[in-house]
């Protein structure tokens, strides 16, 4: 996953290249997602067929609400369709403990210890900070050049005043 869009087919993709490489006779992929498919490349069916070709399972863990408004809801269809291809199981996670309960449940399906490599997308937002602090230094600088004119015009108000009750 990259950006906004989700690529459950080229994720699959890329595990199943990943996988090939690796030894051992168990290769097993857990698919933790709200099941939409909004950016891929490769089908979601296709790159099934291809896990399940290579001989790799995959379980699929659906998170979210099926019936959301305003947003992708769960697609549970497609994600069951997933496992069943591979030869998995499909989860469907609603909470925190539900989620390490399936983990869990899929540590006892297949007891290994494997080296996992995770990615958390990164959302820069150092330019909110930064804009609010210009704006309060520009702010800050406009208040000092009133307060620099009003004073300049008070002390020309004095001098003429001065200068009027001398005359």
């Amino acid at each position: 996953m990259a950006g906004d869009a989700t690529a459950i087919g080229d994720a699959i993709g890329l595990a199943v290249k990943r996988l090939q490489q690796t030894e051992g006779s168990a290769r097993v992929l857990i698919l933790l997602t709200d099941g939409n498919d909004t950016n891929s490349l490769v089908p979601t069916d296709r790159a099934a067929k291809l896990a399940r070709d290579n001989g790799i399972v995959i379980h699929t863990i659906g998170v979210g609400d099926p019936a959301a408004a305003g947003e992708e809801p769960l697609n549970e269809t497609s994600l069951k369709e997933l496992a069943t291809t591979t030869g998995g199981r499909y989860f469907r996670a609603l909470d925190r403990a539900g989620l390490e309960a399936i983990y869990d449940e899929l540590d006892r399906l297949t007891p290994r210890q494997v080296e996992t490599l995770t990615h958390q997308p990164r959302r820069e937002l150092f330019h909110w900070p930064l804009a609010a602090a210009l704006c309060l230094s520009l702010f800050y600088q406009l208040l000092r050049v009133l307060a620099v004119m009003l004073a300049d015009r008070r002390r020309a108000d004095d001098r003429k005043a001065v200068a009027e009750t001398r005359a």
